[in-house]
């Protein structure tokens, strides 16, 4: 967010890329295994996914005011990342196409932010 070296969009590329230190160690493309195993942990995961937002929103209105971000409805924008994220965790979709979860999710942060940019 502090970082002036990088564009508004850059910014929210990175922040919806972010994952946390605590996960590097974790086989992401298991967590489908959450739902059904350990579903108290996976409602945790999922309030995290849904909570958080007032700094990606932010960046976004900044990038819409900028002109540097089309204007586009900010809570379809979350919901679509959220859905996408949620796929992951609650299904083997991942496994089963050979993709692991970090290159799913700079996939869905291009999809997501290519989308949005204005062009």
């Amino acid at each position: 967010m502090e970082d002036a070296s990088l564009t508004t969009v850059e910014k929210i590329r990175k922040i919806l890329g972010v994952l946390p230190d605590s996960y590097k160690n974790v086989d992401l493309g298991q967590l489908y295994i959450l739902r059904e195993k350990y579903p108290d942990i996976y409602v945790k995961v999922e309030e995290r996914l849904e909570t958080g937002w007032d700094q990606t929103i932010s960046l976004i209105e900044q990038g819409i005011k900028e002109g540097v971000v089309r204007p586009v409805n900010i809570k379809l924008v979350k919901m679509m990342f959220e859905a996408s994220i949620e796929q992951f965790f609650s299904r083997d979709i991942l496994v089963k196409n050979g993709i692991g979860y970090l290159d799913a999710l700079n996939e869905v942060v291009s999809i997501i932010v290519d989308g949005i940019a204005s062009r």
